[in-house]
């Protein structure tokens, strides 16, 4: 999840398109020794990207189907065709929906089923966030529907930090998605930034976890850095990209 948000960080406002959990690969073939994250779709012929090949770029109109159904950001539904990087991010949110629950989070049958999926669990959307979704879509008409409880969705064993995290991720308002830097920081993710911390099978942690790129670190202020970057790892590469200044 991490390594996928530090994707989507270094994208800037190229969509990556993040269609499925089952197409979220580790690409080992890096000279650098550095995992690198492929994403592909066989249902989406044309769609791959690695992180390694992503490049920035204004907005730019794309076709509003780019991602598959059960993960597809809510303005895609509404038809919109300019939009960035939030919609993997909303992606994502779904994705660790569904780590969590067992089962996808919002299995529509078709686009407009779809969207009910959706209102079912975060209620009707507001006239703001429909037009922050797609500002030419006008025919606004939904009933009132209350957001549903989080606690009727996971499990109580599910801990706190990641209803939060993943509350933020699924947001209508595309802006109003918290931003990959900022997730990475998140609370859930503090046990990798201990200086023990290994992988699920023993092993340690890629040595260049928390070196950041150059675009990365100017969408990184200092006050975020600090939260992404554990102090040890700082004292222990002295020769990584510098932290970026404080402002002011």
């Amino acid at each position: 999840m991490e390594s996928t948000l530090r994707v989507v960080a270094g994208a800037t406002s190229e969509p990556v398109n993040i269609s499925e959990p089952q197409f979220l690969q580790v690409d080992y073939r890096n000279g650098s020794g550095r995992k690198r994250l492929r994403f592909s779709s066989a249902a989406e012929p044309g769609t791959a990207r690695t992180s390694g090949g992503l490049r920035a770029g204004a907005k730019q109109p794309v076709v509003a189907y780019i991602c598959s159904r059960y993960y597809r950001a809510p303005e895609l539904i509404f038809g919109a065709t300019n939009y960035t990087t939030a919609v993997d991010l909303w992606s994502i949110g779904c994705v660790l929906a569904e780590m969590l629950r067992g089962r996808p989070l919002f299995p529509g049958e078709n686009g407009v089923d779809q969207l009910v999926e959706i209102v079912k669990v975060l209620g009707s959307p507001s006239r703001r966030q429909v037009l922050a979704m797609n500002p030419q879509y006008f025919s606004f008409a939904f009933p009132t529907v209350a957001a549903c409880s989080w606690s009727t969705i996971f499990r109580k064993t599910v801990m706190p930090e990641f209803i939060t995290l993943l509350s933020e991720f699924l947001q209508y308002d595309p802006e109003a998605r918290i931003k990959p830097l900022e997730a990475c920081a998140h609370g859930c993710f503090d046990s990798l930034r201990e200086e023990q911390a290994r992988c699920p099978d023993g092993q340690p942690l890629p040595p260049d976890l928390f070196n950041l790129t150059q675009r990365e670190l100017r969408s990184c202020s200092a006050s975020l850095h600090e939260r992404l970057v554990p102090a040890w790892h700082a004292a222990r590469c002295p020769g990584s990209p510098p932290q970026p200044q404080a402002a002011g």
